[in-house]
């Protein structure tokens, strides 16, 4: 289904990047719950990779752009890693502790 109107175009990406920040909430609350007292540190740590990940789509939107005169590959590769990585969340991501720690916040 292909949006008919400006309008209606404008309408499913404000749906589609509204939705995907509804992850955001489960996000945050699992690093708070796997590592209380590093959470800030971890939080920091994702927010690196996720700029670095934006810089570098960037530029390779430009590349796919430039050798297919198409974004349609860029919206099939964006849903595929979407896919990923909601795979990856559901087999990999528990609010459980793997690690133990001592009261100054070190490993056991």
């Amino acid at each position: 289904m292909l949006p008919a109107t400006l309008q209606q175009a404008v309408v499913l990406m404000t749906v589609a990047l509204g939705t995907t920040s509804l992850g955001q909430a489960g996000f945050v609350a699992n690093m708070s719950d796997i590592a209380p007292r590093q959470a800030g540190k971890m939080f920091g740590l994702c927010n690196t990779f996720g700029s670095l990940s934006g810089i570098v789509g960037v530029t390779a939107v430009g590349f796919i752009v430039e050798a297919t005169n198409s974004f349609s590959p860029v919206f099939q590769l964006t849903a595929g890693l979407y896919v990923l990585g909601t795979l990856v969340w559901w087999l990999l991501a528990t609010g459980e502790r793997n690690i133990e720690l001592d009261k100054g916040g070190a490993c056991v």
